[in-house]
């Protein structure tokens, strides 16, 4: 809501999807709705190719993202099998967005043969507290329910030469 979270879903397997914007539901049961209608794709994982799209489409203030100036922090989960496919490795493109944007970087590996070295290069430090892996999607409301204590407590990031109220 425009008060509340915003919240945003991009899929991404050999291509990138922006199902929807932080600023176009206000209400939570119109975008649970539209989650359940997003189409699990299963070609690929261009992880890099989906948080460069996040960078150059969601994370826009024309999109519904607060200023910094807000003192609202800023939280990119990023929810995949856990290995990309080559030449779309995450860390350039979570360290760009991580330092450009002010982003707090949650990465969830979801399945076997999980990278946890890729998970941990695009994560925001500590890494004990951005990084998580399950063996399933089964368990991910479980996850939810811990992690939204810890993005909610997250400070907004703020890069030196810039200010933030509250």
């Amino acid at each position: 809501g425009t008060n509340a979270a915003r919240v945003s879903v991009v899929t991404f397997s050999s291509d990138v999807i922006v199902n929807f914007y932080l600023d176009t539901y206000d209400d939570a049961e119109d975008m649970y709705d539209a989650i359940d209608d997003i189409t699990y794709l299963n070609r690929g994982t261009a992880t890099s190719l989906g948080i460069e799209t996040v960078a150059e489409q969601v994370f826009q203030e024309s999109r519904g993202m607060r200023p910094l100036s807000s003192g609202v922090s800023r939280v990119l989960l990023v929810v995949t099998d856990g290995q990309a496919n080559s030449g779309y490795e995450p860390a350039d493109a979570a360290q760009n967005i991580r330092d450009t944007l002010n982003v707090n970087v949650f990465a969830i590996g979801v399945g076997p043969g999980i990278n946890t070295v890729e998970l941990e290069s695009m994560a925001s430090q500590p890494i004990s507290t951005h990084v998580y892996t399950l063996k399933s999607f089964a368990f991910i409301s479980k996850l939810v329910g811990e992690m939204s204590s810890v993005t909610c407590a997250e400070p907004a990031v703020v890069t030196p030469g810039q200010s933030a109220s509250h």
